[in-house]
């Protein structure tokens, strides 16, 4: 059996999506959390308010990041097209 053709036959599952949703929320917190832990211990006045939304995004980010790298990563698996499933070349032949 061909095995770029039972690659191309995977459809997009949402399920994965959302496990990786949910470590990019967990790696996006433990980054936040290292934020914190290195903003607290430095002699800088911050409101906590400001604080706590920048806190957010660091963890909207990793959860964002890892949805579209996953999300990205099916697409190109489920395309047709031969660029996408040829074997790049590695840096050390160019």
């Amino acid at each position: 059996m061909n095995r770029s053709r039972s690659i191309r036959n995977k459809p997009f599952s949402g399920t994965r999506v959302l496990i990786a949703l949910l470590v990019g929320f967990f790696l996006g917190g433990l980054v936040a959390l290292f934020l914190r832990t290195v903003i607290s211990n430095t002699p800088v006045d911050i409101h906590s308010q400001r604080l706590n939304l920048f806190f957010i995004m660091v963890t909207l980010s990793g959860a964002l990041g890892a949805v579209v790298i996953e999300s990205m990563r099916q697409l190109q698996q489920s395309s047709t097209e031969a660029e996408y499933h040829r074997r790049p070349r590695e840096w050390w032949l160019r």
